[in-house]
């Protein structure tokens, strides 16, 4: 396994062999870590050298990568409209729910192996942006590479793994082709020949130097792939010569279409989409607009449009959620799961089936549930088990807002938390950083009467000064969820008082806005230009995986102009995103040398 290393502006690689001694006799081990080394490997600082192997790129990335070199300050130049800027491209590795659909998808693997790995952490952007592979995670994914590639062996075998039979006669054409073709897959990009080569070279050490019979030293190769830099990075790095446009890099078709099926999918390319770019209908953002389309068509676009949401407003750990038993008996996991899945199913009907409004996914009378959620929300239960469209009552629910996971997720254990759900709107929907408290200041209630509303318990927060910046951009929104309890059940009374769910929302572009209750509140977000310009950008992050920064003028601007002519339609402005700029080209870091 290869850790990255970062020092300065640049990635250095730093060899990391992890637990071996499986393999057997010493010999055995060095033999096996010498091949893995050689397997493995990735760096953020570009230049290329004679030999590399495959996924070896601590010196470079591979053939081909030749002959351009950066500006002297290694930034593009700007332009008048900052047309030919473009921003940078992280190195971020798979994430969890990413590792697990793509083993999925390259070799049916439906166990959720990723699952094993520390939960992904959030960047700058806002979404999962996990960081390099450290020793710590090393182990994990060895083990996670030896069990995926035993269990392709043991649920297909060897012939329909390889797709040919590695009989004596026909070894090593067999071999040699199922790493050109798995290896395309897994890597996202072709090998080079003297890349299928070296990986033949380690099936061919496996059967001999190590004494393995075909079945074990293919998965030997499995799991050298599965354990590449290649496949557990998002950075694919093509086999074509860079194109250098106005200082900025053109992305090759194989990294286009690999970012392309990330965002939209959350997973590898498909077949058509590797297709597309072999016989180069992937080289123009006509083309890639295209494509985004036809992803965009399928019922996996549901996937990614679903952790958008999860990610988004934070509901990643629902089902982890603790709440007072005895307030709450009914709150399950089970229960927890299912409303995860009807934000989840909601929002990709709305998107991806229905008109793909902004105003529809803040303001819709209907949403989708099973017979568990119905009893919640205080429904008829529908017929099956399955989640089915459900028309609501419109003066106790609004769309997005008004569903049970984003109101249990932004509450307390054993109530409803204004400052949580307020602080929700502000950040996830106009993109206003909110600080956390002073560290000297007593976060807990002042002794108020604890079974007062909500809304006359938060009431020292406007008259405290210490305390009044913050929260009065918090709590008026927050006070306007009061109709929902802290597991997103309706109520009209509480403490034996009816609910005063008026607000306001302060500091818009417009003026503050006062509201009577969640009904007019989300009708205001729903209008307000600072929650169109917010989730324009909310996407452009997701798509990026970054948040937005230099380069990045002239696709914000061509971003937000398709989704606002299109009466802020979400699924035009993720196709927006996908022919952007700064989606199709990257910036050249300063020190990036391109050989």
């Amino acid at each position: 396994m290869i850790q990255l290393e970062r020092t300065g502006s640049s990635w250095t690689r730093n060899d990391v062999t992890k637990r071996n001694t499986r393999i057997g006799a010493e010999h055995q081990v060095h033999v096996l870590a010498a091949f893995l080394v050689l397997t493995t490997g990735c760096t953020g600082q570009i230049a290329s050298a004679a030999g590399s192997g495959p996924g070896q790129t601590a010196a470079g990335p591979g053939p081909g990568m030749s002959g351009i070199s950066s500006t002297p300050d290694g930034r593009a130049p700007e332009t008048a409209d900052g047309a030919a800027t473009a921003g940078k491209m992280p190195l971020r590795r798979l994430s969890r729910d990413e590792y697990n659909r793509t083993v999925r998808d390259l070799l049916g693997d439906t166990t959720n192996p990723g699952n094993a790995l520390p939960q992904d952490a959030l960047g700058a952007s806002g979404f999962t942006s996990p960081g390099i592979v450290g020793a710590l995670e090393a182990s994990t994914y060895q083990d996670m590479a030896e069990q995926v590639a035993a269990r392709a062996l043991s649920s297909r075998g060897l012939a329909a793994l390889l797709g040919c039979e590695p009989n004596a006669a026909m070894e090593d054409a067999c071999i040699s082709q199922f790493v050109t073709s798995f290896g395309r897959r897994a890597y996202r990009r072709k090998l080079a020949q003297e890349e299928v080569d070296r990986y033949v070279g380690v099936y061919h050490a496996a059967r001999t130097t190590l004494n393995k019979d075909a079945p074990a030293a293919v998965g030997m190769l499995v799991r050298a792939f599965l354990q590449s830099a290649f496949f557990l990075y998002h950075w694919e790095l093509g086999l074509r010569p860079p194109s250098l446009e106005a200082g900025v890099v053109k992305l090759d078709p194989d990294s286009v279409a690999a970012r392309l099926s990330y965002f939209l999918w959350g997973t590898m390319p498909d077949a058509a989409l590797f297709a597309a770019v072999d016989r180069g209908a992937l080289s123009t953002a006509a083309d890639v607009k295209r494509e985004a389309a036809r992803l965009l068509a399928d019922p996996q676009a549901r996937e990614g449009v679903g952790a958008f949401y999860v990610q988004s407003f934070g509901l990643q750990n629902v089902e982890n959620l603790q709440k007072d038993t005895k307030r709450y008996p009914e709150f399950t996991a089970a229960l927890a799961r299912d409303m995860q899945e009807e934000t989840k199913t909601f929002v990709s009907e709305v998107i991806l089936a229905g008109d793909g409004k902004l105003r529809t996914l803040l303001t819709a009378p209907f949403s989708f549930v099973n017979a568990n959620l119905a009893a919640l929300y205080g429904l008829a239960p529908p017929a099956g088990s399955g989640f089915v469209r459900v028309e609501l009552d419109p003066t106790q629910r609004s769309g997005l807002l008004t569903q049970a996971s984003l109101l249990s997720v932004h509450a307390l254990p054993y109530e409803t938390s204004p400052v949580r759900r307020g602080k929700m709107v502000r950040e996830h929907l106009l993109c206003a950083s909110v600080p956390p408290p002073p560290p000297d200041v007593n976060t807990n209630l002042t002794a108020v009467d604890d079974r007062a509303p909500m809304r006359e318990q938060f009431a020292a927060h406007s008259v405290n000064p210490t305390c009044a910046g913050c929260h009065s951009a918090m709590d008026p929104i927050g006070f306007g969820f009061e109709n929902y309890d802290g597991i997103g059940r309706f109520r009209s009374v509480e403490a034996e008082k009816p609910v005063d769910a008026a607000g306001s929302i302060n500091g818009l572009a417009g003026g503050d806005k006062p509201f009577a209750d969640f009904h007019q509140m989300v009708s205001l977000l729903a209008e307000s230009e600072d929650v169109r310009r917010c989730v324009s950008s909310q996407w452009l992050r997701f798509a990026y995986g970054r948040a937005e920064g230099s380069g990045d003028e002239s696709s914000t601007k061509a971003a937000y102009e398709a989704f606002a002519g299109s009466d802020f339609n979400v699924r035009e402005l993720m196709l927006a995103l996908a022919e952007s700029r700064s989606f199709l080209y990257r910036t050249m870091p300063e020190g990036e040398v391109l050989q």
